[in-house]
């Protein structure tokens, strides 16, 4: 009898301490001096520049703009967003992160977020002009702006991406600086390495130098087919054959994801530059990945191709290792899950 009061009275002890562990933080969220409802709050354990990695607990607000969370001791990064109509017009509404450490029951008061652009706009008055030649379909090419060479101009690396009228001729915003540019046309494909009958051109005056007020003219660009002994040697490294299979599922906050996505591999940790595959997830969230060869791989996913990542985009990786990385290797079977979260 003894024993069992001993038993009963550590268990008390042992609950009021797990909970003790735990504190209360709270608020409000306003704009314009208004509570915002289903307003999303999502906390971090970093303040992560890399916007792949998920968040440890996500909460909304009521109808009356609060929520209330409980956290264990520690530091957190909180941030909130909600994308709302208002006056007819879709507005991202964000605040600025809060870095708390919880160690009591915390109130945060009015948390006042803002508007934000939901893509990245460079002001009107200056960038590139001109024409494009010697193309089969205008509807189909595609003219690139990077700031470096680094990648070759290849790959989704690029700052801007812009689109030619029936005749040829183009018009770019852009902010001063110094950029390179290429244009494509691809028969069928959206990304990856070019295909037979595909057409390509790199701007021979690169780089380019913007000036504040003013549209750089690059006279006319022409297209040419790819080169068939080029696009052999990328067939033989064995791009275009069968690979290494890599299964997986794109999901966010713990339910498949039915929009469509890009999976890229990358043989750098930081994902930059040209990748060396990609696919497309299919209705359902799946997707099958083929990679060139043995090895180490980095895989991210992204619902846009190419460009800087922007407000409304949904971007995310494999984090399923410290590294972040997968390895392939013969006879080996892979099945990855990517979480993925949408960007403001």
């Amino acid at each position: 009898m003894k024993k069992n009061i001993i038993r009963i009275f550590l268990l008390i002890l042992l609950f009021s301490c797990s909970k003790s562990n735990e504190f209360e933080v709270n608020g409000r969220i306003v704009f314009d001096g208004k509570p915002i409802d289903d307003c999303e709050i999502s906390v971090f354990l970093k303040e992560e520049k890399d916007k792949t990695i998920p968040p440890v607990k996500v909460v909304a607000t009521d109808s009356g703009g609060f929520f209330n969370m409980k956290l264990k001791r520690g530091t957190y990064f909180l941030n909130a967003r909600k994308k709302q109509m208002i006056d007819g017009e879709v507005l991202m509404l964000v605040g600025e992160t809060k870095k708390i450490k919880v160690s009591e029951d915390i109130n945060l008061g009015d948390w006042v977020i803002h508007s934000k652009k939901d893509s990245i706009v460079y002001e009107k008055g200056a960038g590139i002009e001109g024409k494009i030649i010697n193309f089969t379909d205008y509807s189909k090419v595609r003219i690139y702006v990077y700031e470096s060479t680094k990648t070759q101009l290849k790959g989704p690396d690029y700052i801007k991406e812009g689109k030619i009228n029936r005749d040829g001729t183009f018009k770019i915003d852009l902010p001063p600086g110094k950029f390179y540019v290429a244009v494509r046309e691809r028969e069928r494909r959206l990304a990856g390495p070019l295909s037979k009958n595909d057409k390509t051109a790199v701007y021979e005056k690169n780089p380019v130098m913007i000036q504040k007020g003013s549209y750089t003219n690059l006279g006319n660009i022409k297209l040419f087919t790819v080169d068939a002994k080029k696009l052999s040697d990328v067939m033989e490294k064995g791009i275009f054959k069968d690979g290494y299979a890599v299964l997986g599922s794109v999901y966010m906050r713990d339910r498949k994801l039915n929009k469509k996505m890009y999976i890229l591999a990358y043989e750098n940790q930081e994902m930059i530059g040209k990748p060396v595959s990609i696919a497309t997830t299919d209705q359902n969230g799946n997707f099958k990945l083929i990679l060139p060869h043995e090895g180490k791989f980095y895989i991210g996913a992204r619902s846009r191709l190419g460009g800087p990542v922007e407000p409304g985009e949904y971007i995310g990786s494999y984090i399923g290792s410290n590294d972040k990385a997968i390895f392939v290797k013969k006879d080996k079977n892979i099945n990855i899950k990517i979480e993925v979260n949408e960007v403001w």
